[in-house]
């Protein structure tokens, strides 16, 4: 009786105990596939910083409900920080848009550099997906452009993976709106 009641009692605990489940990870990558070779342009584009609000600082996705609450999801998260991965998307769908690269913090002071400050970037409880962001052009002489950048997309269906899907269709939006401004 001894020994069959510790062996119960382990029995118990394994079945109480729910399985552990891995996060689902999404990588934030351009579809655009990186040129090499020398750039032969008199305009050098420079994505100087790409800076993000301090609650899109972690892994998970962000969700914000109708009391604007923030949900940060646990088990589906970004494969990276989006500090790390903004730059990169962001360089190579504009330089996509422009028909030639944007080097990513290169320090040319003859470059034109890019500055974009992401301040909301997540899903909305109406099943949509958010992006605000501030950006700004900077010749050797100064500032010449900024603007904002506002618009929600509604999300194909619903689950995280539509909208990571709708994350990245609002962020190659903004590189088109950037890229038109630096090519006018």
């Amino acid at each position: 009786m001894r020994i069959l009641l510790p062996i119960v009692f382990l029995l118990l605990a394994a079945c109480s105990s729910a399985p552990v489940q891995d996060p689902t990870q999404y990588l934030l990558r351009s579809s655009v596939i990186p040129t090499t070779g020398s750039v032969d342009s008199a305009m050098v584009y420079d994505l100087s910083a790409v800076e993000v609000a301090p609650y899109l600082d972690s892994l998970g996705l962000v969700l914000e409900t109708a009391s604007g609450e923030i949900h940060t999801a646990r088990l589906h998260q970004w494969a990276e920080p989006l500090r790390l991965s903004l730059p990169r998307f962001m360089a190579l769908e504009i330089g996509e848009e422009l028909g030639q690269p944007v080097s990513l913090r290169s320090g040319d002071i003859n470059a034109t550099r890019l500055l974009i400050t992401i301040d909301q970037f997540h899903g909305t409880d109406d099943g949509a997906a958010l992006l605000v962001a501030y950006w700004r052009i900077e010749g050797p002489e100064g500032t010449m452009r900024q603007g904002q950048f506002s618009k929600q997309q509604s999300l194909s269906r619903d689950g995280y993976p539509a909208l990571v899907q709708a994350q990245r269709a609002l962020l190659r939006q903004l590189a088109v709106e950037i890229s038109a401004t630096l090519g006018s």
